[in-house]
């Protein structure tokens, strides 16, 4: 395989159920680094249903952009007659899914950072652009997600263009 890979690739076949098992597990580990984001610091008092309710909803959030992206690439493969993306979709998707874990350190990273300079030197930071207290916060913990979904978007949509003339589908 490591001499020949093309040799390897007819008798490749994507399991969905692997793909979506990993999926699943990225995802959840994207989530658990996000909630990282709720740990202010030592003397921090944990509020059990804050921290579990806030991985849900990031749990949610990134399975629901996922399935907003198999949408989306099924449109454009049907759109372009390329190969069908039922069979690649699980696998593809499953593969992208590795940088749902930038979004989620993305998130906990900045959250750390926001607490470690404080709000006043993030507002006066982004204070040229217009976008001051809260707002700035929201702003630089959102562009940290936004980073990870845009790879995770990039890295569905090499996939399936790699894939493109694999099985053209039957008129």
């Amino acid at each position: 395989m490591l001499r020949r890979p093309s040799t390897v690739w007819p008798d490749a076949r994507p399991e969905k159920s692997q793909s979506s098992l990993l999926l699943m597990t990225n995802s959840l580990v994207a989530s658990l680094l996000g909630t990282l984001a709720l740990i202010p610091g030592p003397q921090w008092n944990p509020r059990v249903g804050y921290v579990i309710a806030f991985c849900a909803c990031f749990y949610t959030l990134v399975i629901f952009l996922t399935i907003v992206e198999m949408i989306g690439v099924r449109l454009f493969v049907r759109r372009n007659g390329w190969a069908r993306a039922r069979p690649y979709e699980s696998a593809i998707m499953g593969h992208a899914s590795y940088a749902w874990l930038l979004s989620g350190a993305g998130v906990a990273t900045s959250s750390q950072v926001l607490q470690h300079i404080g709000p006043t030197r993030l507002s006066q930071a982004m204070s040229p652009l217009g976008i001051s207290g809260t707002t700035a916060a929201i702003a630089f913990i959102g562009a940290s997600f936004a980073l990870g979904m845009a790879a995770f978007s990039l890295l569905s949509g090499f996939g399936f263009r790699a894939l493109r003339f694999a099985n053209r589908p039957t008129s």
